[in-house]
């Protein structure tokens, strides 16, 4: 069975068991584990004084696991392959199944949608050109005679009132949500930055409704701890207007 990476949710409920003395074996077995990924995890994610915290943990090994992630779709041959085939307008989907047929016994020739989905969706957050391929490009008309347009979600709380220290990116839990779009509405990636860190989290939407977005947004912060779910700054896409469940869910400020 391939190995598979601790989630957040999994991480979150380690560290309280560490601080409560549970030993590694019993970890393992807690969340269905073996106590090799265990101990690996503590090693490499503790601090410099063995404590370990969930949410940092997850943050780190993302970060090293992005680093790789892009280092293999910037160069060599893997890269060239996922560049041509996205601009053959190939979803990330195709590309993950195409690969395996197309180089069956090429191990370094392997990698899910879901990478390709996370490097695209980061590489619009830094202003790549490779976002073009999968962000749908809509041209905006001129408008005449009119003044500043109101805002289209009522209730939602206005950006020149969000508080000051998360405009200047003064603390963790102050987080960017945005949904990316597909050419030809053939996909969506919501994306949540959290504005002091940078720290990503994205995951695929099914479709592009505020039901959807909503959920999957729940999904993503919901085991974050508390004190870094602060306020969730959005645009006036109508897939953002069941924000108020975000609020009552979460305790976050949208």
């Amino acid at each position: 069975m391939p190995y598979q990476h601790l989630t957040l949710e999994e991480r979150s409920m380690m560290a309280p068991m560490w601080i409560l003395g549970w030993s590694i074996r019993d970890i393992a077995t807690q969340l269905g584990r073996a106590p090799s990924t265990i101990s690996r995890e503590l090693r490499r994610n503790s601090d410099g004084t063995g404590a370990y915290a969930g949410y940092w943990a997850h943050r780190d090994a993302q970060r090293r696991r992005r680093a790789v992630r892009h280092s293999c779709l910037t160069s060599g041959v893997l890269a060239t392959y996922v560049q041509e085939k996205l601009q053959c307008r190939w979803s990330p989907e195709q590309i993950a199944h195409r690969v395996r047929l197309d180089y069956p016994h090429a191990s370094a020739m392997r990698i899910s949608h879901q990478t390709i989905y996370m490097w695209l969706a980061e590489d619009h957050r830094t202003g790549g050109s490779w976002s073009r391929y999968l962000r749908h490009h809509r041209r905006r008309r001129k408008r005449y005679g009119s003044g500043p347009r109101a805002p289209r979600i009522r209730g939602r709380v206005s950006l020149a009132d969000r508080p000051a220290i998360a405009h200047r990116r003064g603390r963790i839990g102050d987080w960017e949500g945005d949904l990316v779009v597909g050419r030809g509405q053939s996909g969506f990636v919501a994306t949540h930055v959290d504005r002091r860190s940078r720290f990503l989290l994205a995951a695929k939407v099914s479709r592009r409704t505020a039901a959807e977005v909503t959920a999957v947004t729940r999904k993503i912060l919901q085991p974050l701890p508390r004190q870094v779910r602060r306020t969730l700054t959005v645009d006036n896409g109508s897939e953002w207007t069941a924000f108020r469940s975000l609020q009552r869910t979460l305790g976050l400020q949208v």
